[in-house]
């Protein structure tokens, strides 16, 4: 048994599968996904003028643009990043002007059909610790 064979049996595949593989890759029908749907993934919110903790917010009624009308020379408090965790239910797949298949955001089935998860950053994080350090640099540069 070849080395290829010994790799491929422990990922149980065999050789003609993966020639059919090969074959559909050539043909621009392969797509490889950034995680598994029920896979976690996370993004991050961003909350702009967090009211609630402002010491003018329950004065103005919570309302940002009340508070800068009254207060001008008020500094609002620093954004609040916090982590969304979510569960992929699955991508969205269509073709480029070339026909090679485009992979979209990982996304949940709603009413009109998969809605693709965004965060404030414009990126999907499929490990915990990279989204903590996004947050940490996030809160460094404001």
């Amino acid at each position: 048994m070849s080395e290829v064979e010994k790799v491929l049996n422990e990922l149980g595949m065999s050789i003609n599968e993966l020639v059919d593989i090969a074959i559909a890759k050539s043909k621009g029908r392969v797509a490889i996904l950034p995680c598994r749907p029920g896979d976690r993934v996370y993004t991050i919110s961003r909350t702009d003028c967090p009211c609630e903790i402002c010491i003018h917010g329950k004065e103005v009624g919570y309302s940002a643009l009340d508070c800068v009308r009254q207060h001008k020379d008020y500094e609002c408090p620093p954004p609040q990043y916090t982590i969304q965790i979510h569960i992929c239910e699955g991508f969205a797949i269509h073709g480029d002007a070339d026909g090679n298949p485009i992979v979209s955001n990982p996304g949940e089935w709603g009413y009109e059909g998969l809605e693709q998860f965004y965060g404030c950053d414009g990126n999907i994080y499929y490990d915990y610790e990279a989204v903590k350090e996004a947050v940490k640099t996030l809160r460094n540069n404001n």
